[in-house]
């Protein structure tokens, strides 16, 4: 029995967005291929490494800020609020006394969080939300600031406006 011949199966490769070229030559992009999962399919992607909005704001924002930065980062990953990226398989739950004390801190970490966000009542409660969305999440500042309804480059100043004030409210009651 003779076999027929398959047809190969073409695929077209769309063309992909790419950076702006003033984004490309300013940024820190790198180019990269990602392996689609179901088409085994290879795109080519650039990958900004510039960092987070705040590394990026660098000497806009000062020391008193970067401090107020670094304690709620420390409080959001003793309280277990990070995002994973992987599951725990396997995780080791620790046979000493470490567990009482580890459960405290975390306990007291939430107390804290919820503690800073309430020096933020009503309608400043979406300020906060701004700060976490940007310190946290590493969200640009040009999206959560057109969260409050700003477009551009005026999205940005708004957020920067807002991580400093947040910044400042939290320093002024925690006296750091």
């Amino acid at each position: 029995m003779a076999r027929g011949r398959s047809k190969k199966r073409q695929l077209q490769i769309e063309a992909l967005e790419t950076p702006p070229v003033a984004q490309v030559i300013n940024g820190d992009f790198t180019r990269d291929f990602v392996t689609h999962s179901e088409t085994n399919t290879n795109a080519m992607v650039y990958r900004n490494n510039g960092g987070s909005p705040v590394r990026r704001w660098g000497d806009k924002i000062d020391d008193t800020h970067h401090k107020i930065i670094d304690h709620c980062l420390v409080l959001w990953s003793i309280a277990g609020c990070q995002q994973r990226v992987t599951a725990q398989y396997g995780q080791r739950i620790p046979g000493s006394g470490n567990s009482e004390h580890a459960c405290n801190r975390e306990i007291d970490a939430r107390e804290q969080l919820h503690r800073i966000r309430d020096y933020f009542p009503g309608q400043l409660a979406d300020y906060f939300v701004i700060f976490e969305n940007v310190v946290r999440h590493e969200i640009p500042a040009g999206v959560a600031g057109a969260s409050r309804e700003f477009e551009g480059k005026a999205a940005s100043a708004r957020a920067l406006t807002i991580v400093r004030f947040v910044c400042d409210v939290i320093a002024s009651y925690e006296r750091i």
